[in-house]
């Protein structure tokens, strides 16, 4: 009887060792599953607050410049959106989610932005455009702006940061658990069926990680520094346009656009210059391009448009209206020195059997063209 004390009791602690893991691993992935949705729910509301800031952007601008008060569709969206994503936020900050000082400073910053662009809407409205352009040059929402992104870029490396240790403990919790698995494996095959049962759960937690993983990616197919689509969201939103315009025969075109001697800017005034340089092109290339025109940072100073249901002339009006503003006013940077830039755009139209390599790279050959004969210009594709 004594021969099998030692092997009972270490399969004994073996088991006991074995359900205590599995139920830490359980634990855990309860905690990593609720603090999956908070987070993805506190970085969506974020994600909303920013893109609530370039909507309302887009809108003013774009009344600014027309005066036409469809453009102030987008803004009320913008507003509306904001609002949502503020009262959000704080409710999350009231369950103990994220830091509710950063959410209150986020509603400050947030209502002094908003307090700049309904004074330049009002003085709009009244008919006294250069007071309001005025406003405008000054870019006193500028600072407001930036500490929004600043106060939104905090929230989510905290949230990043706590959902990384919750993954870090649970690979803790399955290294152990595998050990006690290989163990256990050893004592005999009494343990087989909890072996394969807790390795089961294990490949279960493996699989859940992997679609969080997946649904944490979409997230981040937002360019951080515009605000835009990043390159892979635009290619691929360019894959689906052209596979339906295909089926559909409707008219595309896509637009590529390069900041003309972006290197010299960085040069001479560094590189937060630039960064402030390229924040805003997008702001006007968004308030310029239409609603259902999909606006992409590729990468450094260029940028690509999805240009849907435009035909050739269209397309060279959304972009020449893109350049000619662009080129007409002066980019104000945080001390107030102003940036004078231009852009060249090259324009390639969809043609039957087009794919994105082959539309990319006759938009590209044009914005070679344009970029060589002079710079500041539009140029189509042949």
């Amino acid at each position: 009887m004594s021969l099998f004390a030692a092997p009972l009791v270490v399969l004994g602690i073996m088991l006991t060792g074995t359900s205590v893991v599995s139920w830490q691993s359980q634990q855990h992935e309860q905690r990593l599953s609720r603090a999956y949705l908070e987070t993805s729910a506190f970085l969506t509301a974020t994600y909303s607050a920013e893109h609530a800031t370039l909507q309302m952007i887009r809108g003013q601008r774009g009344y600014l410049l027309t005066g036409q008060p469809r453009y102030l569709v987008p803004y009320r969206d913008g507003l509306n959106e904001m609002d949502k994503s503020l009262s959000r936020l704080l409710a999350f900050a009231r369950a103990g989610h994220g830091n509710r000082a950063e959410v209150e400073q986020l509603g400050t910053q947030s209502a002094a932005f908003i307090a700049v662009q309904e004074e330049i809407i009002a003085l709009a409205r009244s008919g006294n455009r250069g007071a309001a352009m005025k406003i405008v040059l000054q870019d006193r929402g500028r600072a407001a702006i930036e500490n929004i992104r600043t106060l939104l870029s905090s929230m989510r490396k905290v949230d990043g940061a706590q959902l990384a240790k919750i993954r870090a403990q649970g690979q803790t919790n399955q290294s152990k658990q595998r050990l006690f698995f290989y163990l256990v494996s050893l004592t005999g095959l009494a343990l087989l069926g909890l072996t394969a049962l807790s390795l089961f759960a294990v490949r279960k937690v493996a699989a859940r990680e992997l679609v969080y993983r997946e649904q944490l990616r979409r997230l981040a197919e937002t360019d951080e520094l515009t605000g835009l689509a990043n390159r892979r969201e635009l290619i691929g939103g360019l894959k689906r346009t052209l596979s339906d315009c295909e089926r559909t025969q409707r008219d595309l075109a896509f637009a590529l656009l390069d900041i003309d001697h972006f290197k010299r800017v960085n040069d001479t005034f560094g590189h937060p210059a630039g960064d402030q340089v390229i924040r805003a092109v997008a702001e006007v290339a968004i308030a310029c391009t239409r609603g259902g025109d999909l606006v992409g940072r590729i990468g450094g100073e260029e940028f690509g448009i999805i240009l849907q249901d435009a035909g050739v002339a269209q397309a060279y009006e959304v972009c020449e209206r893109v350049r000619q503003r662009i080129q007409s006013v002066p980019i104000m940077l945080a001390d107030g020195t102003a940036v004078e830039v231009t852009v060249s755009l090259g324009i390639a139209r969809r043609f039957e059997g087009d794919s994105v390599e082959t539309i990319i790279e006759r938009a590209d050959a044009a914005l070679y063209q344009a970029k060589h004969s002079g710079r500041d210009q539009v140029r189509l594709a042949a």
